[in-house]
């Protein structure tokens, strides 16, 4: 039921939109400098800003407590810095997007008075599979929508020719399940999904890397096939 606001809406911050109203949130700001991707953002049911006033709005809409929470989804200095201007007393912000500047000049006396939290890093996938999955396939989530543009494997290089100005670039995906399936015998590439339905549970190795071995398309494809 609180505010909540996310800063760049790149396919990951668009799901991070999905993502608090998935989890409750009253309202979800959502920032980026991109118009289109703001469009985006708002048909999703969020209150698309532009970053240049988007502090004031938020300020003047929530009589001046800010919001509760904000995920930055970019990862630069001044997204950082225009998320930690969004949060009120005893906020948290969530930097998911990859920072590397080593000598950031991070406000620490605003954050100590503020009581904020403020967290960093990625995420587990095998941890957050069970949880999301569901919501996939319920629909409740839809990351489909933010794929822009689908290539197969085999045209790769010519994914550095499109013209990203010439339309909306969101996230490429390079189909290379549907390449390898479309040059296999039915049976194996039945039985090849079969394996990977089966095997699909979460599993950590002594590193902590998933040993998964589908995606939710591949899964998809293999119930359809009637794989139990």
């Amino acid at each position: 039921g609180k505010p909540v606001a996310v800063v760049g809406l790149g396919p990951i911050g668009l799901m991070a939109v999905q993502s608090a109203f998935e989890m409750g949130a009253a309202r979800v700001y959502a920032i980026d400098l991109v118009a289109e991707r703001r469009a985006l953002a708002a048909e999703a049911g969020a209150i698309a800003l532009d970053p240049t006033d988007a502090a004031e709005i938020i300020r003047e809409q929530t009589k001046g407590c800010m919001v509760d929470s904000v995920v930055e989804a970019v990862g630069l200095d001044a997204t950082i810095r225009t998320a930690l201007k969004l949060t009120g007393r005893r906020a948290t912000v969530s930097v998911i997007g990859v920072a590397q500047d080593r000598r950031f000049d991070f406000p620490i006396s605003r954050a100590f008075g503020n009581g904020l939290t403020f967290r960093i890093g990625t995420c587990s996938v095998p941890e957050e599979w069970p949880a999301l999955i569901p919501l996939l396939q319920a629909g409740r989530l839809t990351p489909e929508r933010y794929i822009s543009h689908v290539l197969p494997l085999s045209e790769g290089e010519a994914a550095y020719a499109l013209d990203l100005e010439a339309s909306p670039f969101l996230k490429l995906d390079a189909d290379a399940l549907g390449e390898l399936f479309a040059h296999l015998e039915v049976p194996l590439a039945l039985k090849l999904a079969c394996r990977a339905a089966r095997d699909a549970a979460p599993k950590k190795t002594e590193t902590g890397v998933s040993e998964i071995v589908g995606s939710v398309a591949l899964l998809e494809w293999a119930r359809e096939c009637g794989c139990p």
